[in-house]
Order: structure tokens, then C-alpha cells, then sequence
């Protein structure tokens, strides 16, 4: 199957998920060699795939065996519309909430990503969360929320 990523009108539409990982008071951020900023663990949807097996495939493609603690739940979708390497990108992020229990992923303070060797996942305690650059910027917003939001960032107008 083909990831969801059409370009159009002068733009690059993403269709993606991704997870706030949760445990304990840690939050797990992944974070590449090539990028300052932290990022949620996810990837793109593919072509006939809903958003919650998305979310399901990446977190096993990327992270490996895990223990769920609760169901993994939907608590945001945002429209995001930003610049990205002189391109212009609008993207449709579902970002559900993963709290994990204790299992071997939870034992490591950071490893790299099953998938990708250029990328490092570190566990952060939640008391250094705003003294990291996490992108998108909302999600230091979203993190301890309970209920579902909606988000619309537009940094294209400025």
C-alpha cells in the first residue's frame, strides 16, 4: 500500500497519525540526527487504512512490542499548514493518547527507532517538557488533556 501524500495546487497534502506515549511521568519523543526539534512517534496513513490501525502499525514498525496500561485512545485531530523544506504542506495529524504500562520499552531511557537508525526515542520526564522545542508546537498543549480537541495551526499566514 502507497502512504497518503498527494501533491496539489502548489502544495504537498500528509494524511498522519501519531501518539502521545506515555508512562509514569515520562513522555516518550523522538528525534532525529538531522532535525533540533522532538517529535511524536507516527507516520503517514496509507492508502485504504484507517487512522487507528495506522496508529497500531507505526507504533509496532517503530517502537516494537509495548504494553498498553489503557486503550489506545483518539484525543486530537489538527490541520496543519506549515513550510517544509521550501515546500508548502498541508497536513491532517490524528494523534492518539498511548499510555503504556511497565515492559521492557519503559526500562530504557532511549534507543533508536526500529525503522529508522537516524532516529532517537528518549523518555522525558514531564517536569523538562517546556524546556525542549517540540514540533508541532501544539503538542505541549495537548499533552495532559483528557477530552478530544480540534486544532487548526495555520503558520503560513503571517
Amino acid at each position: 500500500m502507497g502512504n497518503i501524500t498527494v501533491r496539489l495546487d502548489g502544495y504537498k497534502l500528509n494524511v498522519r497519525t501519531a501518539a502521545i506515549i506515555s508512562y509514569e511521568d515520562k513522555f516518550l519523543f523522538a528525534k532525529t540526527d538531522t532535525n533540533e526539534y522532538h517529535g511524536l512517534v507516527g507516520g503517514r496513513v496509507e492508502i485504504g487504512e484507517d487512522s487507528f490501525t495506522s496508529i497500531v502499525r507505526e507504533l509496532e514498525e517503530e517502537i516494537g512490542e509495548f504494553k498498553l496500561k489503557k486503550d489506545i485512545k483518539l484525543i486530537n485531530i489538527s490541520e496543519n499548514f506549515f513550510m517544509f523544506k521550501g515546500e508548502k504542506v498541508h497536513e491532517i495529524l490524528f494523534i492518539f493518547k498511548v499510555e503504556l504500562d511497565e515492559c521492557e520499552l519503559t526500562k530504557k531511557n532511549s534507543f533508536t527507532m526500529l525503522d529508522k537508525e537516524t532516529t532517537k526515542l528518549k523518555w522525558i520526564d514531564k517536569e523538562d517538557i517546556e524546556n525542549i522545542w517540540i514540533q508541532p508546537k501544539m503538542v505541549k498543549k495537548i499533552l495532559y488533556k483528557k477530552e478530544f480537541t480540534h486544532n487548526i495551526i495555520n503558520e503560513l499566514e503571517d
